[in-house]
C-alpha cells in the first residue's frame, strides 16, 4: 500500500493519506467532499487544508485537475488520459503566465544592477 510522505504535521499527513485511499478508487471528489471525509466544516481555512493535501498527492500521482472543474480525480486508467491531458495543458499555461510575470521583475533588477540568482 502506497502512503504519502508526512508532509507538515502528522494531522495534515492523515488528511493526506485519507484524501489519496479516496483518490485511489477513481471517483471525482469536490473540495467540499473532500473535507466531509476529514469530518471537517466546509470553509476557507479547511478548503486550504484539501487544497494543500492535493497539491502534495499531485507531486507524487497523476491528479486530474480544472480550475472549472467540480473537483479532483486521480488518473487509474487509459480512459483518464485525455482529461490528464487536459490538466497538463492547463499546468502548462499557469506556467506560461507566471513566467511573464517575472518579465518586469528581471527589467527592475537589470535597470538597478541588481544582481539576482535562483
Amino acid at each position: 500500500m502506497h502512503t504519502i510522505a508526512k508532509p507538515y504535521t502528522d494531522k495534515q499527513a492523515e488528511y493526506c493519506n485519507r484524501i489519496f485511499v479516496e483518490l485511489k478508487k477513481g471517483v471525482v471528489l469536490s473540495r467540499q467532499n473532500l473535507c466531509s471525509l476529514l469530518g471537517l466544516q466546509y470553509n476557507s481555512s479547511t478548503d486550504r487544508i484539501v487544497r494543500d493535501c492535493i497539491a502534495i498527492i499531485s507531486e507524487r500521482y497523476p491528479i486530474i485537475s480544472k480550475s472549472n472543474s467540480v473537483g479532483y480525480k486521480m488518473a487509474i486508467s487509459i480512459e483518464d488520459a485525455e482529461q490528464l491531458k487536459n490538466s497538463w495543458a492547463e499546468l502548462d499555461k499557469k506556467i506560461k503566465a507566471l513566467q511573464a510575470k517575472k518579465i518586469p521583475m528581471i527589467k527592475f533588477f537589470d535597470a538597478n544592477k541588481i544582481n539576482i540568482t535562483t
